[in-house]
């Protein structure tokens, strides 16, 4: 047995939930075609840069480096580069306090998630100091989803990371420029170039360290990563959007077809 309201409510409360299946739908357009063009800007910004001179396109078509730019390993463009804590942590875990540490469930494109993200104990962050995070720390997932990659962020600073590889630029690298390269379809070939068959991939460290990348003067990776994280900005608010509306229909889905909330059974307004 269900809950059964009159025709004339039936048809009102279709209408509510057929109005937000409606902006749901076009919410979702917006996002894919924001997601399209940040996709395809990344790779034209890495590729050539912010300058349009023909020239530089040209070079790039012909597959040369755009002119300024020069070509660089990223182990040498790199101070530092090594793999988070690679042992059992588990008996280390506290509930409270203690030291933030990221796994790879809490690694996204540009982004590390800190909600519900599991503590570490002071005595065991101490002993494990040396592989501790600063800002501007590159983190890369090695499984997974390997090449997936985020920037620490002032917050985390001092944390520490399960088995993922910590990339940390030198002055002439911006972190945010070496990350988006890794999220972008250079990262993917970088991947795939250290891939040793099987089901399960993996990034290879050492292939990752002596990956060859065009890197434009500093300047120019500051301009670059600006003008990408804009539209990553802009693709993050229309997720949001999109989760908050998918909620929503949930929630009033529920409370119109239990009858928790009752609708003017006007026909008019049905």
């Amino acid at each position: 047995e269900v809950p059964l309201p009159p025709p004339v409510e039936q048809r009102k409360i279709a209408a509510i939930l057929s109005s937000i299946d409606e902006t749901i739908d076009r919410t979702e357009t917006v996002l894919a075609q924001i997601r399209g063009v940040r996709l395809a800007a990344t790779n034209e910004l890495l590729r050539i840069g912010i300058s349009s001179r023909e020239n530089r396109f040209l070079q790039a078509k012909k597959g040369g480096v755009s002119e300024g730019w020069r070509l660089v390993r990223v182990g040498a463009a790199c101070e530092k580069m090594f793999v988070g804590i690679a042992q059992a942590a588990t008996h280390a875990y506290v509930p409270s306090g203690g030291v933030p540490i990221v796994r790879t469930t809490n690694l996204k494109q540009n982004a590390i998630e800190t909600l519900n993200m599991l503590r570490i104990s002071d005595s065991f962050a101490n002993v494990m100091k040396s592989k501790s995070l600063r800002p501007g720390d590159v983190l890369t997932a090695r499984t997974g989803y390997p090449g997936v990659s985020a920037v620490v962020p002032v917050e985390l600073d001092g944390a520490q990371c399960f088995t993922l590889l910590v990339s940390r630029p030198g002055p002439d690298l911006e972190p945010r420029f070496l990350c988006h390269v890794m999220n972008s379809e250079v990262g993917k070939r970088i991947v795939e170039r250290g891939q040793a068959g099987g089901a399960q991939q993996n990034l290879n460290v050492g292939v990752f360290q002596e990956a060859v990348i065009p890197l434009p003067p500093l300047r120019e990776q500051v301009q670059i990563a600006d003008a990408i994280d804009s539209i990553y900005a802009r693709e993050c608010a229309e997720q949001e959007t999109l989760v908050r509306l998918r909620g929503l229909r949930t929630s009033l889905l529920f409370a119109l077809m239990s009858g928790e909330i009752r609708v003017t059974p006007r026909e008019d307004a049905a």
